[in-house]
């Protein structure tokens, strides 16, 4: 699976995305906050994202992105796609995927 993540850093300003190369598909059928998790625990542990959210399912919102064009919840979205690109939501970034 390749997942293309979008990055910040509200110190520097810079902005820009990170490639990751993950050694399994979509058929663990991971949510795609599990495969987050999986990018930030085995791969590069400088991604920020909402890694407590409140409900862990699908009701808070907090861990609401965009992924492949579409809104989505990290906790609830089981990803199909061998692909993903995955952006904030909104454009008032705090750091990586995490918003204010």
């Amino acid at each position: 699976m390749k997942v293309k993540i979008f990055r910040f850093n509200s110190e520097t300003g810079k902005n820009g995305f990170s490639d990751y190369e993950l050694p399994f598909g979509t058929e663990r059928g991971l949510t795609l906050l599990s495969i987050i998790q999986y990018i930030h625990e085995n791969m590069d542990s400088t991604l920020s994202y909402f890694s407590h959210c409140v409900c862990a399912r699908g009701i808070c919102g907090r861990c609401v992105m965009n992924v492949n064009g579409k809104a989505r919840l990290a906790c609830d979205y089981v990803p199909n796609e061998d692909e993903l690109v995955i952006n904030p939501l909104n454009n008032k970034h705090f750091k990586d995927l995490v918003c204010k």
